[in-house]
């Protein structure tokens, strides 16, 4: 938690957990036990379509966020915008 954001960093699932469906289990059970609350569920977005499939399941909403990055050294700039486009995210 952070303020008043339940941020879901990270989640992995083993075969069995992903065959029972555990990771659905655990975000409904969150979501149900902190709901009228006035706390929000960050789920952090992904650049995986069937994870941002899997969030929007969930009611989750896209929401536009600004990333700036400032790097003297030319270098380390053009790996950073290689980085963007490899990877769908930046390289700090």
């Amino acid at each position: 938690m952070s303020g008043r954001n339940i941020i879901f960093i990270f989640a992995a699932s083993s075969q069995s957990g992903r065959k029972t469906g555990a990771m659905r289990y655990l975000l409904d059970w969150l979501i149900r036990r902190y709901s009228g609350s006035n706390l929000v569920l960050d789920f952090e977005g992904s650049s995986v379509p069937s994870v941002e499939y899997f969030y929007k399941s969930f009611g989750a909403e896209l929401r536009p966020f600004v990333q700036v990055i400032y790097v003297k050294n030319r270098f380390w700039a053009g790996l950073s915008a290689w980085g963007r486009w490899f990877l769908g995210c930046a390289l700090l």
